[in-house]
């Protein structure tokens, strides 16, 4: 898995696990042109979901359930950016 990731582009990847909500979290620096979620007809990832599925929630063909989120901040080259629909998270 180690090697098919970084031949693809995706030199950090990260699981976190949020105890509270048994919610697990995954992020990845990506370089290339692909990330993991493009990789989905590979042996190799197959082989890591169902590894996987015990832990967490999974979809019928054992592919992680994933939900889009949005991003709001991002630091990068020492230069901080607030992404605009960072301000619809203040209520009034």
């Amino acid at each position: 898995m180690k090697k098919l990731l970084k031949e693809n582009g995706v030199s950090e990847y990260s699981i976190f696990l949020d105890e509270e909500t048994d919610t697990l979290f995954a992020f990845q620096k990506n370089t290339g042109l692909v990330g993991s979620q493009d990789l989905a007809n590979n042996k190799i990832v197959k082989k890591w979901w169902d590894f996987m599925a015990d832990i967490m929630d999974v979809n019928p063909d054992n592919s992680p359930v994933s939900v889009p989120l949005e991003e709001v901040f991002l630091c990068r080259n020492n230069y901080l950016f607030l992404l605009p629909n960072i301000f619809k998270l203040k209520s009034s």
